[in-house]
């Protein structure tokens, strides 16, 4: 007796070809797609399309960033009357007060000059010998000889002034440096009741000044003149930090020691207007 096989067990031989068929044209159809896809991306889709399909995140710069740095300038202010330095102008300047006396000021604002550089920045000149008679220039226009050398004269107020601003601008600027020169003793005392040291003409160890110690015919703009110049001598330049009644407290280039010296007010008054009432200031701006 035959045996009964259960439904579905045995499939015609056509369909079996008919599957074999779909699933190797469902192949051919899947290598086709990956080959003929990219080309139609390349061909259809433009690099601007590309681009906007990068997700944010992804996207390069080329420009590259720029730092800004901005660098302060510390603005002088008027120091402290006991923060002025007392420089001495020996060994190396033995003419040099006036350079010395500006170093002092100078770096009592925050300008670290020394005083050789103050030295080298004066206009300087010497005297001269033609046809048996002495020539050379007028102090308030330069230094008269070398303020290293023992035979130097001076200089007086209008040149350290001007090489002083010089100096001043070249390390960036923050003050200006104004004459009391012609002023009455008030006016420097008033500078130093305002907080502002003062750079100012006396004479050496409060001697007198010496009238006809030095003549010389001026140089003037290159013409050598019958004028005659009067030096004075004794010339000293020193820096004022205080005062009282009957006194004065100063930094004096010639000390034998660093330290501030005192003199008599009435008797420093006196030299100084014996040496033409000359003295400066510095405004910080």
């Amino acid at each position: 007796m035959p045996q009964h096989k259960p439904k579905g067990t045995r499939r015609p031989a056509a369909i079996l070809l008919i599957m074999v068929m779909l699933a190797a044209l469902a192949a051919l159809t899947a290598g086709f797609l990956l080959v003929v896809k990219p080309m139609l991306i390349q061909a259809n889709v433009g690099p601007s399309e590309i681009e906007q399909d990068v997700p944010e995140p992804l996207r390069t710069s080329t420009t590259t960033p720029t730092t800004t740095t901005t660098t302060t300038q510390t603005k002088p202010t008027i120091p402290p009357l006991t923060a002025v330095p007392v420089i001495l102008q020996l060994p190396e300047l033995p003419t040099g007060c006036e350079s010395t006396a500006a170093a002092m000021l100078l770096q009592a604002y925050g300008y670290s000059y020394t005083k050789e550089e103050v030295a080298d920045a004066l206009p300087k000149q010497n005297l001269e010998t033609v046809d048996g008679q002495l020539y050379g220039p007028d102090p308030h226009e330069v230094f008269i000889g070398n303020p290293y050398s023992s035979s130097g004269f001076g200089v007086y107020s209008e040149p350290l002034a001007d090489t002083m601003q010089m100096l001043i601008d070249e390390a960036g600027g923050g003050a200006t440096v104004r004459l009391l020169t012609g002023g009455t003793e008030q006016d420097i005392l008033d500078a130093v009741d305002a907080g502002q040291p003062v750079c100012i003409w006396a004479t050496m160890y409060m001697e007198p000044s010496l009238v006809g110690s030095s003549s010389w015919y001026l140089i003037r703009d290159g013409v050598y003149t019958d004028e005659v110049y009067e030096w004075l001598g004794n010339e000293h330049c020193l820096v004022l930090v205080d005062y009282d009644d009957t006194t004065v407290t100063v930094h004096d280039p010639l000390s034998e020691q660093a330290v501030p010296q005192t003199y008599s007010r009435s008797l420093f008054f006196t030299r100084w207007e014996e040496q033409g009432r000359q003295a400066l200031v510095l405004d910080p701006e």
